[in-house]
C-alpha cells in the first residue's frame, strides 16, 4: 500500500514539473508558477454582420470589457475570443489593439487575414 502512495505522489510531482516546463515554451502559459509576469492593456473593436458592437455588447459576448487590462499572457485573451467565435452562430470580425508590459502597440485580428 505504501508503494502506491509513493507512486501517486511521484506521479503528481512529475506531472507538475512537466506542465510547468511545457508552459514556459508555449504562448498560453496556463501552468506557469509566475502567472503575473505580463500585463496586457487591450482594446477590442467587434462587428457582427457589419454592425459595430457597443462596449456593453462586447462585455456580454466575451465576458471581458471592451477596454481593459489582463494580468496573463495575451494568448489567454485570444483563446477566449476564438473560443466564443467557434461556438457563435453569428461570426464576428474582431480587431484587438494591445500593449504588453507597456511596450509597442500590436494588433490582432479575427478572422486572421
Amino acid at each position: 500500500m505504501q508503494w502506491i502512495l509513493r507512486g501517486a505522489a511521484g506521479f503528481i510531482l512529475v506531472a507538475q514539473v512537466v506542465t510547468v516546463v511545457y508552459a514556459r515554451f508555449t504562448p498560453a502559459r496556463y501552468f506557469c508558477w509566475a502567472p503575473f509576469d505580463m500585463q496586457t492593456d487591450y482594446r477590442l473593436q467587434v462587428a457582427v454582420n457589419g454592425r459595430a458592437l457597443t462596449p456593453a455588447e462586447i462585455r456580454q459576448r466575451y465576458r471581458r470589457p471592451a477596454v481593459g487590462t489582463d494580468n496573463r499572457s495575451i494568448q489567454n485573451l485570444v483563446d477566449i475570443l476564438e473560443g466564443v467565435e467557434r461556438k457563435a452562430a453569428d461570426k464576428a470580425a474582431i480587431t484587438m489593439t494591445y500593449r504588453i508590459n507597456g511596450k509597442d502597440e500590436r494588433t490582432w485580428q479575427y478572422p486572421h487575414p
